[in-house]
């Protein structure tokens, strides 16, 4: 049960938070919200187990235009909270200035699991916005999704939904069963805000198994390991660079990732990529091979069907050998 005190903060918070008259005139009390945030602050300090008090605190200091502290008290309590759509949306009210960050913020929120008559005006906002970018299926998909749960609840169809239904472009359009695989695509972005307080760290891609989505990755010398990636990329491969925002883990082990996406950085390329010429060795007998000090994979030699002498040029790719514990080159296609 929630405590009485908690009970008590959160509703004077709701009181102090803006409210808009009949005409859009928002009626908002800054003084006295000023005079209340120290109070949520040292609630929030001395109770840690009270979730909700965070939420009103940054409801309150985004009231007040403070954004960059608003965004530390509310980080701590989205990421416990991510997998409620109402989290996605205070993010977005957060970067209102930036149309691409609230455009993710609102594809994750109606990515999350949630009843149906709760979204029906967050699917109105975006199916407006779908509009203006002239995807019109997808316009049509929410206008369909919003209207069948406002039916369902009884609820009143508003007139810009109405009005949207009698038009030639909402005729032609085709409904999808939803728009989750859209949404997904920009999920990453919003979950990059989420955990913005987390440091990238750069690595590089040095083996992909398509099947499991697993990928092995090299930071550093002192610092590698493997991930799955299926949340965060498609068409991965050996090579790439991406910027990480790592969870946990273990060196040479797996680890969890909070964030992960693709990025171009020659300088940090340059410690793990280098362009190889010459006449590859295979001894005689032997499935692999050798391109100055770079290792052949038995795989690229059958793939490539080099032979002893041939000539080649390719990129290698940096690699710990395992079994002998030490670090070289292997030719990468």
């Amino acid at each position: 049960i929630m405590a009485l005190a908690e009970q008590a903060y959160i509703a004077y918070a709701k009181h102090l938070v803006p409210q808009f008259s009949g005409h859009g005139t928002a009626i908002f009390d800054r003084e006295k919200a000023e005079a209340f945030i120290p109070r949520l602050h040292k609630l929030i300090e001395g109770y840690p187990q009270f979730q909700y008090p965070a939420y009103f605190l940054a409801k309150l200091l985004l009231a007040l235009g403070d954004k960059e502290n608003m965004l530390s008290a509310l980080l701590p309590f989205a990421k416990k909270k991510q997998n409620d759509f109402w989290v996605w949306q205070i993010l977005g009210e957060a970067f209102s200035a930036d149309e691409e960050k609230v455009f993710a913020c609102n594809c994750k929120a109606l990515s999350c699991q949630s009843p149906e008559e709760m979204l029906v005006s967050l699917r109105q906002k975006m199916a407006g916005i779908f509009i203006k970018k002239q995807l019109y299926n997808e316009a049509k998909t929410e206008i369909e999704l919003l209207v069948a749960a406002r039916t369902l609840h009884e609820f009143n169809i508003p007139t810009e939904v109405s009005n949207w239904q009698t038009q030639d472009w909402y005729k032609n359009a085709v409904a999808q069963k939803s728009n989750i695989d859209f949404y997904r695509q920009y999920t990453f972005v919003a979950e990059s805000l989420l955990f913005s307080d987390v440091n990238e760290e750069t690595v590089m891609v040095d083996f992909v198994n398509s099947d499991r989505q697993m990928l092995n990755f090299i930071a550093s010398d002192t610092k590698f390991g493997y991930f799955k990636y299926e949340r965060f990329l498609r068409n991965v491969k050996i090579g790439d660079t991406l910027k990480v925002r790592f969870q946990s883990g273990t060196n040479e082990g797996l680890y969890k990732v909070y964030t992960a996406v693709k990025v171009t950085d020659e300088v940090f390329t340059k410690q793990f990529l280098k362009e190889v010429e010459g006449n590859v060795r295979i001894s005689a007998g032997k499935p692999f091979g050798f391109l100055e000090d770079v290792f052949v994979h038995p795989s690229l030699v059958s793939k490539l069907k080099l032979t002893n002498e041939m000539h080649l040029k390719a990129n290698a790719i940096r690699s710990y050998n395992q079994d002998k514990k030490q670090w070289g080159w292997k030719l990468i296609a």
